[in-house]
């Protein structure tokens, strides 16, 4: 048998309990201490970018030879590490990982916060950050005047926004039962004016669950190839120049592959500072630990033939400028972060080859923070190293970061801590809904022979003497028995009107022939809307608004159109799925949440019966009452108004 990934003999109330009560209670001491240091570093910031606004980015270690530096290396950095984080969720998601329930929801938050700092730096970089706007695809006012869409710097804008708008939606879209839990659970007014705003008026109805795992797959299933998307038109920043040490085609899946390996080590770190501070040892196992750094291992393991490969190609190319780079990163003044990001990216993932070290906790958070700094000096080596030795000697030199540089990456780290730290306090960082849905399955709840913990033995049910225009709610604390007993009010024609659950049981969808949601269509109609909308547009700007000549090639050249279109196809797709997701569900802002049993949502299950006048006989009644209790309901309510 596998071992559980949920320990201790629970039910569905004390997982409630535990993955909500660092939300409900106050701060510790530590998570003080983390903040405040968290907006200091924030602080020397948002001190280093005025000065880099008010004096210009000749503050910065920039010269003639290396243009490209430090805020570059923070950018990628920081974007690989975004986009592993939806990835990561996405893909296990996809896969039906049920071990993706401890990490998926760090991995999302992430996400977000990382795609914010990366695009910071490519703003900060301009000088100008306020003329951010002329990367914006908009005619200037002097003419036909268009941003170059063959440019891979305007490939990042549309890749980079996409990215970051899909991240968002599904980071949200899978929050909303959890902010609808504890919406329901607080006492503080305040509070629940603020989560019943957030959570949109979620009910925890079938129809919301159905299509609310049909939109997650949705998503998941669009934002996985456009990771891939994403970073290697990041890499093709690089591979597009004649610059020898990026003119190369293995950056696409050089850079993809790190993006990952990066942001498993960065989950890795989050999850097991959250594991500690909010004691949620029974939620993140080791397990959990090990898996990961099996993870780590793999694309660690890739990463490492990434560097061998490029050594070979570079040797086996016969290019004598190729090669020359590689032996100034080898054995050149900056060799020893070369060799320190070989020692940390490719090496010392191998120790997790040990099992001891897998599931060693002090082990693992130390190489994860390596991972980072030796993903970070990959970067740096990338950019620098290439570029400060050029085709003259005369005009070779050493670049080194100035203080301003380095506050500006000291303010991206303290703001995604800060931003993190902040998520952490007001909402779980271990999903409620996705822990219940595996956790009769995956739990120590299940005994070795077979037999269910029970939870509460079922009571005589009270009897009423007038039902008349009334709806009935028979309430389960367990989803095998409200299955059961679906079965057999569908069986005898009991009117069901509608099920209300923590979380999404397969199943119910079938016994109550629910109708398929047409999401799927909304995606690919709004979907091919954007590719159109994409190839149409960069077609027009290209071949008839503003034709230009690039190196003598045709007008129409489609091939360069191909990313942004894709990019648009995505956006559209994710969208119109949202919108539509909402607007089915009859949910927004403010509304008010339609589950008769608005203070139990996280525990219990209910089934909500309705009559007409002519049904409401005794003997139907007793019938229900019958059903009920045989199938193990523990309380049957009376709804006042239909």
């Amino acid at each position: 048998m596998r071992e559980p990934l949920i320990l201790g003999v629970k039910n569905y109330k004390q997982v409630t309990d535990d993955l909500c009560v660092n939300v409900e209670s106050k701060p510790g001491k530590y998570w003080y201490i983390a903040i405040g240091i968290s907006l200091s570093a924030f602080l020397i910031g948002v001190i280093s970018s005025f000065i880099t606004i008010y004096e210009g980015i000749g503050t910065w270690g920039l010269n003639k030879t290396v243009n490209w530096a430090m805020d570059i290396t923070n950018f990628v950095w920081w974007i690989g590490i975004g986009h592993a984080g939806t990835f990561i969720s996405a893909i296990l998601l996809i896969l039906k990982q049920r071990w993706r329930t401890a990490v998926s929801r760090t991995a999302e938050a992430m996400t977000i916060f990382a795609v914010m700092c990366a695009g910071f730096f490519p703003l900060i970089h301009m000088g100008r950050p306020w003329l951010f706007f002329y990367i914006i695809p908009y005619p200037n006012t002097r003419g036909p005047l268009w941003v170059n869409f063959n440019s891979a710097l305007v490939w990042d804008f549309f890749a980079i926004f996409t990215y970051f708008t899909v991240s968002l939606l599904f980071w949200y879209t899978g929050l909303i039962p959890d902010i609808a839990t504890l919406r329901d659970r607080t006492k503080s007014r305040l509070r629940r004016f603020v989560y019943n705003v957030l959570s949109f008026g979620w009910s925890g109805s079938l129809k919301q669950w159905h299509r609310h795992e049909v939109l997650s797959t949705i998503l998941a299933g669009l934002a996985t190839p456009l990771v891939v998307s994403v970073h290697s038109i990041v890499s093709l920043d690089f591979a597009t120049s004649v610059i020898p040490g990026w003119h190369s085609t293995i950056f696409p899946p050089y850079f993809v592959i790190g993006a990952i390996f990066s942001g498993f080590a960065m989950v890795q770190t989050l999850v097991i500072v959250m594991r500690k501070v909010f004691k949620l040892e029974n939620y993140i196992t080791l397990k959990h630990i090990e898996t990961m750094n099996k993870m780590l291992l793999l694309t660690g393991s890739l990463v490492g033939i990434a560097y061998f490969t490029e050594i070979f190609m570079a040797w086996y190319s016969n290019n004598p400028y190729e090669f020359s780079v590689v032996l100034n990163r080898i054995k050149g003044p900056y060799r020893w972060l070369y060799w320190l990001m070989l020692l940390f990216n490719a090496v010392l993932p191998q120790f997790f080859w040990l099992k001891r070290v897998r599931t060693s906790i002090l082990s693992t958070f130390i190489i994860s923070i390596l991972i980072n700094v030796g993903m970070w000096l990959e970067r740096f080596v990338i950019i620098v190293t290439s570029l400060h030795r050029d085709y003259l000697p005369s005009s070779w030199t050493i670049y080194i970061p100035s203080v301003v540089e380095i506050g500006l990456f000291v303010g991206t780290l303290g703001f995604f801590f800060t931003a993190f730290l902040i998520f952490a306090k007001f909402f779980p960082v271990v999903s409620i809904a996705e822990i219940k849905s595996i956790f009769k399955v995956s739990s120590e709840v299940v005994k070795g022979d077979g037999e269910l913990v029970k939870d509460n033995k079922p009571v005589e049910l009270p009897r009423f003497s007038s039902f008349r225009g009334q709806q009935f709610m028979i309430i389960y604390n367990d989803e095998n028995k409200l299955i059961e007993g679906l079965k057999k009010f569908v069986s005898l024609n009991f009117k069901v009107v509608d099920v209300f659950t923590p979380f999404h049981i397969h199943g119910i969808d079938e016994i109550l022939n629910l109708k398929k949601t047409r999401l799927p269509k909304v995606a690919f109609f709004a979907g091919s809307i954007g590719a159109v909308t994409g190839f149409v547009f960069q077609s027009w700007v290209h071949a008839l608004d503003w034709p230009m000549n690039f190196g003598g090639k045709p007008y129409f050249s489609f091939l360069s159109f191909i990313p942004i279109t894709f990019e648009l196809t995505v956006l559209f797709s994710a969208l119109a799925s949202v919108f539509s997701f909402f607007f089915r569900s009859e949910l927004f802002p403010g509304a008010k949440s339609l589950n008769p049993i608005i203070d139990d949502t996280g525990d219990k299950f209910v089934v909500l019966i309705d009559f007409d006048e002519f049904s409401l006989r005794r003997e139907i009644i007793d019938k229900l009452y019958g059903i009920a209790f045989e199938t193990g309901a523990i309380e049957i309510k009376i709804k006042q108004e239909k």
